[in-house]
């Protein structure tokens, strides 16, 4: 019941940020030109900062262990839903897959896992949850834009120099070679990652104001995206836990495989709407904003019960 009770909260609180965004564009007080502008910066500046503060943690044999362990199990996840989201959701004609796959991918694991994470676990389970939001990121900017725009050359080059991936290098290096940053940049760096989630829901609230709900409830699309992104890809990936017994192969396994469960079964990232958006991809961004409304309702249900039977099983 407690874990339903933060899950509830989180989810009340996004609304009410989504809110703020829903009538900022309907009394037409921000312009959807404005909205793309927003994105680009959360993209590209506001979420990066948050991925290297994440890291900014003592380092320990135990903790890096976990840290390893938590990073192969992200790996693991994103393998098993890509793979899935494939077999589930095939191609149309209207190009509607593309986001639909993407919904049923990326998890909001950032805003939605940390809180309750935090409250489950303390500052712990949200160092270990870093690995998960690091993998996303590199996923994300490299087989994310591969769906979005299918024409997309990535490279080599291009799998690294983007803002995941760099924010992970950066993280990464912060933490092996515990550096201590200058106090004006390390506040700095805290202060423009807390935005991330007040910006994000408030430009998700600004491409909702042109969704249809009753189309959304009525399109099969958003459905199977939906079910993919809550139950069955983050189910598969429990249950191949649960059978290799992956919480006793050492000290804190069972802690990261924990983490790692509970942010895979997020509702669909923000992401979906984001990235559509700050590459001029406006039907591509409502659409996204379908998806991501609904797995975020539905999940007031479906991930306190991945929850529960996540430490049922591990």
């Amino acid at each position: 019941m407690e874990v339903a009770g933060i899950v509830f909260h989180q989810v009340v609180l996004m609304f009410c940020m989504i809110a703020i965004g829903f009538f900022l564009a309907k009394k037409k007080m921000v312009t959807a030109e404005a909205a793309r502008s927003f994105s680009s910066v959360l993209l590209k500046v506001v979420c990066p900062c948050l991925l290297i503060n994440a890291y900014r943690q003592p380092k320990t044999d135990e903790r890096t262990a976990g840290l390893l362990f938590a990073f192969g199990l992200a790996i693991v996840f994103h393998v098993i839903a890509v793979v899935v989201s494939r077999i589930l959701i095939r191609k149309d004609e209207q190009n509607r897959y593309r986001l639909e796959r993407m919904g049923a991918v990326y998890s909001n694991c950032g805003f939605m896992a940390f809180p309750i994470l935090e409250a489950l676990m303390g500052q712990e389970g949200i160092f270990y949850a870093t690995a998960f939001v690091g993998i996303f990121n590199i996923v994300l900017w490299t087989e994310g834009i591969k769906t979005l725009i299918p024409e997309t050359k990535l490279g080599l080059k291009k799998c690294i120099l983007n803002p995941g991936c760099i924010a992970v290098i950066i993280g990464m290096i912060t933490y092996f070679f515990e550096i201590s940053y200058p106090s004006f940049l390390g506040e700095t760096i805290e202060y423009v990652a807390s935005m991330n989630t007040p910006l994000s829901m408030i430009i998700t609230g600004i491409f909702l104001a042109d969704v249809s709900f009753s189309a959304t409830v009525r399109d099969k699309g958003v459905w199977k995206s939906m079910l993919t992104r809550t139950l069955i890809a983050p189910g598969i990936f429990l249950l191949l836990e649960a059978l290799l017994r992956v919480d006793q192969w050492f000290a804190v396994a069972g802690m990261a495989s924990i983490v790692t469960t509970i942010c895979a079964s997020c509702p669909s990232a923000a992401s979906i709407i984001l990235l559509p958006a700050s590459n001029g991809m406006d039907e591509e961004g409502r659409q996204g904003a379908q998806i991501m409304a609904f797995t975020t309702l539905v999940s007031i249900l479906t991930l306190p019960l991945m929850t529960f039977f996540t430490y049922q099983l591990l």
